[in-house]
């Protein structure tokens, strides 16, 4: 059946969209919410991308291993989850939420699965308290859905995107 509000991306057809946004209301919150059901696993899939070079650079998506990514500049903003997603049947609903105002540095980057908070990473390195985030303060840059840096798309489907610039929130 018909999903609303979805798209396929065959890694294939190099399938990918983009857009340029404006002006941040907030350089340090954010909340980006998406369902989707991967089609293969064991390889590089960036759902959001913002990149201009490796230390400008923000990004949300699968590794080689199956286990999701956050990373923003050199590492200045870290996370690889321990649990792996390598389900082709499941839809995973996720949701990244980002204040790096929090005063307590395991609250300032917040990785939900569906609607269950992941705490368990193999790799944690928390944004600075109060520091800026490279997806909301880059200009004339190409937000991507879908690709990265000319490499690495989604060969899935994607459902119910949505970017809350401005608010960390929670999967409810």
């Amino acid at each position: 059946f018909t999903i609303d509000q979805s798209l396929r991306f065959n890694d294939d057809d190099t399938a990918y969209l983009s857009t340029t946004l404006g002006t941040a209301t907030h350089n340090d919150r954010l909340t980006f919410s998406f369902w989707i059901k991967r089609c293969t696993t064991g390889s590089w899939h960036k759902i959001l991308a913002r990149y201009t070079d490796d230390n400008n650079r923000f990004y949300i998506g699968f590794g080689s291993n199956d286990s999701i990514y956050i990373l923003q500049g050199d590492e200045l903003l870290f996370y690889q989850t321990t649990q792996v997603f390598r389900d082709p049947s499941a839809w995973y609903h996720i949701v990244v939420a980002i204040d790096t105002g929090q005063g307590t540095p395991s609250d300032r980057v917040r990785l939900y699965v569906n609607g269950v908070e992941v705490t368990d990473f193999s790799s944690e390195t928390d944004p600075a308290q109060n520091s800026d985030l490279y997806f909301q303060t880059a200009t004339s840059t190409e937000i991507k859905l879908g690709q990265y840096n000319s490499s690495e798309y989604v060969d899935g489907y994607l459902a119910e995107v949505h970017f809350i610039d401005g608010t960390q929130l929670t999967p409810t």
